[in-house]
């Protein structure tokens, strides 16, 4: 993200959106042709986030496809300040699987945060998604709708999960989700 500034949509009000981060993000896995990709690197994981919230280009959901872990991720201290993946208005709609993999050293502390993001979690706003077999290790602290796995999570299936991240919120405030509406947890351990 170096460098990246972008206006998202949050309850149809803008909020401009600067990040200032020493990592980079990489986009170059993504073919709009295909239906399954896989997730190797951070930087990847990042690019994920900068396709679905529409940073650089239009925004992408993701719906009808699928990105797999291939290996254990840990976010390095220069990939720290995360951008969740989907927002509001531009919800991750894709497959995620994991592969019972594990992504560590997740860091937000967003409670001061002047941008307010309202969801928080490695995915900001899932909806008709699936995420499974994923371990997610670090630190999330956030104001409201506050998870390790997503902040918000609407019609969604979240299977064989597991949080062991400290998670903190002032309100909203869930181990794997912050916020759910009709999503059936399955096998999950928090």
């Amino acid at each position: 993200y170096k460098g990246v500034a972008g206006e998202i949509q949050v309850a149809g009000q803008p909020i401009t959106q600067e990040i200032n981060l020493e990592a980079s993000y990489d986009t170059s896995w993504y073919d709009s042709t295909k239906d399954s990709f896989v997730i190797t690197r951070g930087s990847q994981l990042a690019g994920l986030a900068v396709l679905v919230n529409g940073i650089n280009s239009d925004a992408l959901s993701f719906e009808g496809k699928t990105i797999t872990l291939a290996n254990d991720i840990s976010l390095n201290e220069k990939e720290c300040d995360w951008l969740p993946i989907g927002t509001y208005e531009n919800q991750f709609k894709g497959n995620f699987d994991g592969n019972n993999h594990t992504i560590s050293n997740l860091l937000l502390n967003r409670v001061e945060d002047e941008r307010n993001i309202p969801v928080l979690g490695l995915f900001g706003y899932i909806s008709k998604s699936t995420l499974k077999n994923i371990t997610i290790e670090g630190n999330i602290n956030g104001k409201t709708y506050v998870g390790a796995l997503a902040g918000t999570s609407s019609d969604s299936n979240i299977e064989n999960c597991t949080n062991k991240a400290d998670v903190s919120a002032n309100n909203s405030l869930g181990g794997l989700i912050g916020q759910v509406y009709r999503t059936n947890i399955k096998n999950c351990t928090n």
